[in-house]
């Protein structure tokens, strides 16, 4: 399943290590999957002006978020800091646009009913596993990082 945080309460998670296993089942497979890597906006101005304890709130909302988000043949892991990514089996891009669609409008439902002292906000970026022409994880992981940042770094967002 998708569930996210299982650990501990900054949101890390212990099933990060089924990625590789599931990267290695959908080549066999020749599927196509989605992996996304998610990044908490202003996570330092968080910390910095509302405390670390609130910080540790945007991490557990963030997962939160994604747990319900994702379908249950989904995985969504804390990678480090402020990030995580989920990997959308067997699907396309229209499938990961749409996943994140619906993370964005948990978000701002999210935002209007929590009680929290800041805005939350997320980056998205996206890269597609082609099993016709497979590169490594390591590839594909690069690839969704430089797209979350291109996200992060367009001034339209």
């Amino acid at each position: 399943d998708g569930r996210v945080a299982a650990t501990d309460p900054a949101g890390s998670s212990s099933r990060s290590p089924g990625c590789p296993a599931r990267v290695e089942v959908a080549t066999r497979r020749r599927q196509s999957f989605m992996l996304l890597f998610v990044d908490i906006d202003a996570m330092k101005s968080i910390n910095d002006s509302e405390g670390h304890h609130e910080g540790d709130k945007a991490l557990v909302d963030t997962a939160r978020l994604l747990e319900e988000t994702c379908r249950s043949s989904d995985l969504a892991a804390r990678i480090g800091g402020d990030e995580f990514c989920v990997l959308l089996t067997d699907a396309s891009d229209g499938a990961a646009k749409t996943f994140i669609n619906r993370l964005q409008e948990a978000v701002d439902e999210h935002n209007r009913t929590a009680s929290r002292p800041f805005h939350l906000s997320l980056s998205v970026g996206m890269a597609a596993f082609d099993p016709d022409n497979p590169g490594s994880i390591e590839e594909l992981m690069k690839g969704a990082d430089e797209a979350m940042y291109e996200v992060k770094d367009d001034p339209a967002n």
